[in-house]
């Protein structure tokens, strides 16, 4: 991953919500299954908006993204295999659509 790419995660986010402490990126690293991975950042957006910009940002830079929700799920669908993970604990206004089944 590039040097700026955190740097840039952290304009849209704030630097307090992009995580690159090989400790706090434990934490992320698994759920709570057996798998484990690596994942370069963690960013924790608190916007809708913030996730859209996120997932462009990726996007554009070839950067694979792991969503993440509350992280015990027990198939390592949570499980970063590289790139960054995408954080949605700080999201509080969530849309269910049920006619999309999402």
């Amino acid at each position: 991953m590039q040097t700026s790419f955190p740097r840039k995660l952290s304009e849209i986010v704030g630097p307090k919500w992009v995580l690159t402490d090989p400790a706090e990126l434990a934490c992320y690293a698994r759920d709570a299954s057996v798998a484990s991975g690596h994942p370069a950042a963690v960013v924790l957006p608190g916007s809708t908006s913030e996730v859209s910009a996120v997932l462009r940002l990726a996007a554009e830079a070839g950067i694979p993204v792991t969503p993440r929700g509350a992280g015990t799920g027990l198939a390592g669908g949570a499980v970063p295999r590289e790139g960054i993970v995408l954080g949605l604990a700080r999201l509080r206004e969530l849309t269910v659509r049920k006619e999309d089944l999402v």
